[in-house]
């Protein structure tokens, strides 16, 4: 068990509070002043108004709503700027501190579900050692998306994890609601969505109704706004684009037959509702992590999307033997993920994140870049680590099935299954468990490894 002291939350609270003030993505700041235009009555033409001001707005009302609400006690007490009379990138601190305070009270309350879904589960913490909800706290991919980067996705996270806990509550239809919610706020939920409905239902009109809830809320929210050409153009033809960015992959087949084996994999997998809690969490898990990782594998990713994907790794940590060997591949993977996000998204990760920040004025402009540390030449090796890491639920899951794959697959030489056994036992293997310390490390490198790169730029340029 990971042992939490005053001296270590105190840490940990004082670590994530620099974060929070000292950097910050554009983006946000480009959805919280959109949302502005619902406050001052623009609900019907949303789009319209906004195109104006801001361009384009790429995502579903359902968002800007939520931060609309968000700012409705900034609203009040007239600490709103009128956008329509300045440039909506000049923003002041108290938007930014209370429109990222809206990501911390949703990453708090993931945070919260997922201990919910263990509980429920009566996972015996004893035997693994590691609590989820803690990892995924402490994740250094959700501390960089939620904290430096602040982007929402840990919005649609929140709804995701939430729609799982009444999954395992047996709530189907609360399940396929929430998860509805989640997949208008980012349509990459309806991925893992797909096999998490095939491991609890085989009656195909069911699974057809399922779906059909699915994608309900965002159908609504389309409907809504179909008579603007704006809206029509901004968010298809975001999708699309989206779309276009994994069609053109070569790799792009044998990621889809991937995942098509996952999906024959949960639909065959048979649940018991009852008294098979650990075996239904572990599918759900595996299925989802997987899914998430192939997603991955095939799209050119964005910084931010990491964090749809963390509750489901730090839930790997329950069923995989060697804990220090994943903890560790984890961290390979985090510097991997940065290094290739400082050279991909130069204009957005980088020194530019400390000056939109809160104190990001009183900062020395400086031509140095983290890409001059981070060199593009070794992007190569950091996205076959990156993608290693993304990729291990599918190797867990062959493995963990490698009984049943190597009954059907005849032509499987005896010394390659003699291979297998030894690195990874099917049986009578013993969990190794991670200390606190390698735990520690975890944590400070997620927290401190992109700020080291952002001061060692100011300090020498």
């Amino acid at each position: 068990m990971i042992k939490t002291s005053k001296f270590r939350l105190l840490i940990y609270v004082f670590s994530l509070t620099l974060c929070f003030l000292l950097f910050k993505q554009s983006d946000l700041t480009h959805t919280y002043s959109s949302s502005y235009a619902y406050l001052d009555g623009h609900i019907v033409d949303f789009y319209d108004y906004n195109k104006v001001y801001f361009g384009r707005n790429d995502y579903l009302p359902l968002l800007y709503v939520l931060f609309a609400i968000w700012n409705i006690p900034l609203k009040i007490l007239n600490l709103l700027p009128d956008i329509a009379n300045h440039n909506w990138i000049i923003t002041t601190p108290i938007e930014v501190i209370w429109s990222k305070l809206m990501l911390v009270t949703f990453f708090a309350g993931t945070v919260i579900v997922i201990q919910k879904i263990l509980n429920l589960a009566l996972i015996n913490k004893v035997k693994f050692g590691l609590n989820p909800a803690v990892l995924f706290a402490t994740s250094p991919f959700v501390i960089f998306g939620v904290f430096i980067f602040s982007q929402y996705d840990i919005v649609g996270t929140f709804f995701t994890m939430l729609a799982i806990y009444f999954y395992f509550n047996r709530h189907f239809l609360k399940f396929a609601l929430f998860f509805s919610v989640a997949i208008s706020f980012k349509y990459f939920a309806v991925i893992i969505y797909l096999p998490l409905v095939l491991l609890i239902e085989k009656r195909w009109l069911y699974i057809l109704r399922y779906l059909f809830i699915g994608v309900l809320v965002t159908l609504i929210q389309v409907g809504c706004y179909w008579h603007s050409e704006v809206f029509s153009s901004s968010i298809f033809t975001h999708a699309i684009s989206k779309g276009s960015e994994a069609t053109n992959r070569g790799i792009a087949i044998l990621v889809a037959m991937a995942y098509l084996g996952v999906c024959i994999y949960a639909y065959f997998t048979k649940c018991n509702f009852k008294d098979g809690w650990e075996s239904w969490l572990k599918s759900a898990t595996m299925v989802s992590a997987c899914s998430y990782g192939l997603m991955f594998l095939l799209v050119r990713w964005h910084p931010q999307w990491i964090v749809v994907s963390a509750p489901f790794f730090s839930m790997l940590y329950l069923f995989i033997r060697n804990q220090r060997k994943f903890l560790i591949l984890e961290v390979a993977g985090y510097i991997s993920f940065i290094w290739i996000c400082a050279n991909d998204f130069y204009g957005d990760v980088g020194t530019i994140m400390l000056y939109d920040g809160i104190f990001g004025g009183y900062f020395p402009r400086v031509s140095m870049s983290v890409r001059d540390i981070l060199i593009p030449q070794l992007v190569p090796l950091a996205r076959i680590i990156f993608n290693l890491y993304m990729a291990t639920p599918l190797f867990i899951l062959f493995l963990e099935n490698r009984v049943i794959i190597f009954s059907k697959l005849k032509f499987i030489p005896d010394r390659v299954k003699t291979f297998v056994d030894s690195v990874y036992p099917y049986q009578n293997s013993q969990t190794v468990l991670v200390d606190n310390q390698l735990v520690n490390t975890r944590f400070l490198l997620g927290v401190l490894f992109f700020p080291i790169l952002v001061v060692c730029c100011l300090v020498f340029t």
